[in-house]
C-alpha cells in the first residue's frame, strides 16, 4: 500500500486519539498551526450515528479514491518538474527567481507566461494592475463616486498574482508587515491580498520593463526615503 493509506478511515478510528497524537500527525502532513486547531475542534465534535455497513462501504471508496490519486500525483509531480526545468532554460528566469516565493514550483513560471514578452505589452504598472484585477474601480457620476471590485480581468493573472502576495509573506519583510497592517484596518484576508498583490505589481512591472532582479533591501531603502519625503511635505 502507499503513503496515502488512510490513517483514520472511520469515526471510531479516531476514538482513541489524543490531542498530542494529533499534532504529531498534522505536523508530518504540514498542516498550519491554525487548521490543526481548527480541524481538531471539529473532530472533538459529536459524530452522527451511520450504520456499520455504510462506514465499511464509505471507508472503502475512501481507501479506493485515495489509491487513484497516486498517479495523478505522480503526473502532477512530473508535470511541475518539466515547466521548472523549461523556465530555467529561459533568461527571464535570472531575476523572476529572485522574487521572495520560493525559487522553484510554477508560481514565478506562471506569472512571467501571463505577463509575456513582447515589448511594450503593459504601459503602466497601473496597466498591468487593472489587468490582473488588484485594483477597484472607480465611477463618478456628477457628485456621486462609487468604487467596487473589479471583475472584468485576466483571472488567470489574478491568482496568480494572489499566489505571488501570499508566498511571499514568509519571506518578504514589508510585505509581511503592510498584510499585517492591512488586516489591523479590518480587511478580509483576499481584500489584504490583493492590495499586497497591487503592490508587488509595481515591483514586478520594474523587474519585468527592466529586466532586473528584485533586492528586498534596496526596496526596503526606497520605501524608507518615500515615508521621509512624506513626512518632509507634510512638515513644510
Amino acid at each position: 500500500m502507499t503513503n496515502l493509506e488512510p490513517a483514520y478511515p472511520t469515526p471510531a478510528a479516531l476514538t482513541p486519539l489524543t490531542e498530542r497524537q494529533w499534532q504529531r500527525w498534522a505536523r508530518a502532513h504540514r498542516l498550519t498551526e491554525a487548521r490543526t486547531g481548527e480541524l481538531w475542534a471539529v473532530l472533538r465534535q459529536p459524530q452522527l450515528p451511520v450504520p456499520a455497513h455504510v462506514v465499511r462501504a464509505k471507508a472503502r471508496l475512501m481507501r479506493a479514491l485515495m489509491e487513484q490519486l497516486v498517479p495523478v500525483m505522480a503526473a502532477v509531480a512530473q508535470y511541475r518538474k518539466a515547466i521548472d526545468d523549461f523556465f530555467a532554460s529561459m533568461p527571464a528566469a535570472q531575476w523572476a527567481r529572485t522574487l521572495p516565493i520560493g525559487k522553484h514550483g510554477i508560481t514565478a513560471p506562471t506569472l512571467w507566461a501571463r505577463l509575456g514578452d513582447a515589448p511594450g505589452r503593459w504601459a503602466s504598472f497601473r496597466h498591468l494592475q487593472a489587468q490582473a484585477g488588484a485594483v477597484p474601480v472607480t465611477k463618478r457620476s456628477g457628485k456621486q463616486r462609487v468604487v467596487h471590485f473589479r471583475f472584468a480581468c485576466d483571472k488567470s493573472l489574478r491568482h496568480v498574482v494572489d499566489q505571488v502576495a501570499f508566498l511571499s509573506l514568509l519571506s518578504s519583510e514589508w510585505a509581511r508587515a503592510y498584510y499585517d497592517q492591512q488586516r489591523a484596518r479590518g480587511h478580509a484576508h483576499h481584500q489584504a491580498l490583493r492590495a499586497l498583490g497591487a503592490k508587488w505589481l509595481k515591483i514586478i512591472f520594474v523587474m519585468w520593463h527592466r529586466q532586473v532582479p528584485y533586492d528586498e533591501q534596496y526596496h526596503l531603502a526606497t520605501m524608507t526615503r518615500q515615508h521621509l519625503r512624506q513626512r518632509q511635505t507634510q512638515i513644510a
